[in-house]
Parts: structure tokens; C-alpha cells; sequence
């Protein structure tokens, strides 16, 4: 038996919630998507499968919504709230990342919940929480990060702060929400009783920079932003750590102290074996090296030709090489070389998934984290519009099909 297999999962979530509903679904639980009629706005963002732009073909929908049954009902009618409390009677869960207020409004808030449905668990995920003075501000991923202090730290220290370019802070907030889900399961095994899991999407980044959040507290630091030029402390050399190489990037972890040293020198002798000119890096004494005695000028001139024999070589050439010599470089992977990379292929993340309605597979990232027995696997590709609520309603609570049709048709479903 899956993981999370006896318990169901109601999904009211937007992007701000869906990698929650994806976890838990992937470890088992029966997750029901809950969509408005003519379903959730986060359909349309692209990109779309064979650029088309589709409700269907989002190719963010499918990421973050597999392993999910999709069923769609209006809340915001009488009937649809009516039938909302008789799904709620055999649900575990309800996620949903409304903003504060909206559900109470409703009368779905949770105390009101709470009242009819003691061991519901209710896990809610907004911008900043549902309390607090900004607790009914909007957001968008820029913000988010903005506020949770990552964009500041985030970037080359002589230029502005910038983002991560693939959107992340919903990501944390989501997977924050899974983990006290699962939480929150395991403490009503033994009380009975639900709980309410507030989840802030700022604080949940905040917690991923709490060194430099603690760094200040105690030392009245700012610790600047390290991106591919680094170094060892405020107002110490810097020096490049992401290289050009001849198709792209590679890391090389040189930071100069006694552990590290030994690795630098065996990277010097790499490129004397390559024919290559290092300069004065020839005369080093490694043992004693302390870049920090350098000026920042002697550092640069010291270590240029490592520059001309990256960008001569290719990521693979240069991380084959750097393996044999056990040198810590490493390729910066383009999302092109994850599907080819020999240790996840070993891993057997990535697996075809059909899409029926597509007359195709897709492939898809599976398994992030193993298993045993059961492993994780996708059971079912991101859900259409409405696709399960023939099966839902007739067979959960025993509407028939004429009674369904009648409900779409009153935009009750």
C-alpha cells in the first residue's frame, strides 16, 4: 500500500498551492481537484504543448497537477456549497490557497468547518499568512521572493538583485503545506482531531535563509549576494567560481582554504599536462596559499589562464577529467542535458506518461524520492476540465447522470 493511500484530499488550490496536492498525491492519497466551471485560471499560463494555446495544453497544469482526479464545482452558488459539505464528509484533507476572508465568507471558514467536521484538517496557503498586516496583499513570485529576503541575496554582488528565473517561491509554500499535512495527519492518529496549517509562502522562504537572517542578528552583517564571482567574507577577494566553457558553464569549487588548496594544485598540473601556460600559478606554494593576501588584481592575473582552458573544452570533457583527477568541477546542466545525465537516468527519474487525449506519451520527472516497496510513480496525468465528474458525483454521491448534466448546464459544475 501506497504511503498516503487511505486518505482523500480536497485541492481548491491555485499555482500558489498545486506542488502540495502533487506531493501528496504522488505518495498516495486520493487527491480531487476542484476546479470553477470552465476551469482554474493557472490552464492558461504557458508554455503549451506544440504552442498551442489551450486550457488543455498548459504545459504548467501537467506539471503540477498529475496524480490528481479533476472535478469542477461553483462555490460561490447555493447548490454547489451544498454539495461541497457532502464531499467534505469523506474528505482528510482540504487544501486551499484563497486569499483570507474568502472562505469564511462562504461560510466554509474554518471554525465553521471545524464545527461540522472535527477531524478535517484544513491547510491554507497565501502570500503572507492569515493574519498580520499584510496578510490581504497579492502577490506574484517576484514579490514573494522579494519579500522573503531571497532576491537580495541572489545575484552578482556589484549588480542589482535579481530572481531566480524558473518561479519558486510557490514551490516552497507548497511543499511547506505538504509537510505539515502529512504533520497534522500523524498527530490526529492519535487525537482524532483536525488542525489548521497556516502556511505563509514569505515565511516559508525566509526559513530557507535563516543563516543569513542569524548572521545579521548576531554579527550586524549583510551578507552580500554570491553568484558566480564569490568570496570569502565582506571586503575580501572575490574570485570567479561558474566558468564559460565551449558549450556552456562549469563549476569549479575553489575556495582556497586547507582543504581545497591540494585540488587547485592538482588542477594546475591538469592543464601543464595540457600544454598550457599557467603563469606564475607554476610557482604556488600550495601548502601555504592564502588568496586572501593577494590583491584583487594579483588574484585575477594569477588564475586567468584556468579561463582559456575552460572555454576550449566541453562540460563533458571537462567533468570526465575533472572525475579522473578527483577535482571538484562539475557541468551547469541545461534542462536538456537532466534528460540525458547518466546518474538520473540510473535513478529512472524521468518516464513516459500517456496522454490518451493526445494519442502520445509525454515524459515526466517521476520518482524524486524512492520508495520501498511502493515506488512513486505518476497514475494519472493532470486531469481535463471536469474529466472525473461523471465518475465523482455518481459515484460518491450517487447523482445520476442526468442530474449531473443539469448541474453543468446551471453552472453549478
Amino acid at each position: 500500500m501506497r504511503l498516503l493511500e487511505p486518505y482523500r484530499v480536497l485541492d481548491l488550490t491555485d499555482a500558489k498551492g498545486f506542488l502540495c496536492g502533487k506531493l501528496l498525491g504522488d505518495l498516495g492519497a486520493d487527491v480531487v481537484k476542484i476546479e470553477p466551471p470552465g476551469g482554474e485560471p493557472s490552464r492558461r499560463f504557458p508554455p503549451y504543448y506544440l504552442g498551442e494555446p489551450h486550457p488543455e495544453r498548459s504545459l504548467y497544469w501537467w506539471a503540477y497537477n498529475s496524480n490528481k482526479r479533476g472535478i469542477t464545482l461553483n462555490l460561490e452558488s447555493d447548490r454547489g456549497r451544498a454539495l461541497f459539505h457532502r464531499i467534505l464528509a469523506k474528505a482528510d484533507v482540504l487544501v486551499e490557497s484563497f486569499d483570507p476572508g474568502y472562505m469564511s465568507g462562504l461560510g466554509l471558514g474554518y471554525p465553521e468547518l471545524r464545527r461540522h467536521y472535527p477531524g478535517l484538517i484544513v491547510v491554507s496557503i497565501t502570500p503572507f499568512g492569515q493574519t498580520g498586516p499584510y496578510a490581504g496583499y497579492k502577490t506574484s513570485d517576484l514579490v514573494s521572493m522579494a519579500t522573503g529576503g531571497i532576491v537580495y541575496v541572489s545575484g552578482d554582488p556589484d549588480r542589482p538583485p535579481v530572481r531566480v528565473s524558473q518561479p519558486q517561491a510557490y514551490l516552497h509554500g507548497g511543499a511547506e503545506a505538504a509537510v505539515g499535512t502529512m504533520m497534522a495527519i500523524l498527530e490526529r492518529e492519535s487525537s482524532g482531531e483536525g488542525q489548521h496549517v497556516d502556511v505563509s509562502i514569505q515565511e516559508s522562504l525566509v526559513s530557507t535563509a535563516v543563516s543569513s537572517v542569524v548572521t545579521w542578528d548576531i554579527t550586524g552583517v549583510v551578507q552580500s549576494r554570491q553568484g558566480a564571482i564569490r568570496s570569502r567574507g565582506e571586503g575580501r577577494v572575490t574570485y570567479r567560481l561558474v566558468w564559460p566553457c565551449k558549450d556552456g558553464y562549469v563549476v569549479f569549487t575553489r575556495l582556497y582554504g586547507p582543504g581545497m588548496n591540494a585540488a587547485t594544485a592538482d588542477l594546475v598540473s591538469w592543464l601543464e599536462a595540457e600544454g598550457v601556460d599557467v603563469g606564475e600559478l607554476r610557482i604556488v606554494d600550495w601548502d601555504t596559499f592564502d588568496i586572501d593576501r593577494l590583491s584583487q588584481e594579483q588574484a585575477d592575473a594569477l588564475f586567468e589562464p584556468l579561463g582559456g582552458f575552460f572555454a576550449l573544452r566541453t562540460k563533458a570533457e571537462l567533468f570526465d577529467g575533472a572525475v579522473a583527477r578527483r577535482l571538484p568541477l562539475y557541468p551547469v546542466n541545461t534542462m536538456e542535458d537532466l534528460l540525458v545525465d547518466r546518474q538520473l537516468q540510473a535513478r529512472g527519474l524521468f518516464q513516459q506518461i500517456e496522454h490518451p487525449e493526445l494519442g502520445e506519451s509525454i515524459l515526466y520527472p517521476v520518482e524524486h524520492l524512492k520508495v520501498h516497496p511502493e515506488p512513486i510513480e505518476i497514475r494519472r496525468r493532470a486531469p481535463l476540465i471536469g474529466e472525473h465528474n461523471l465518475e465523482f458525483y455518481q459515484g460518491e454521491l450517487s447523482l445520476s447522470p442526468g442530474e449531473i448534466q443539469a448541474l453543468e448546464a446551471e453552472g453549478v459544475l
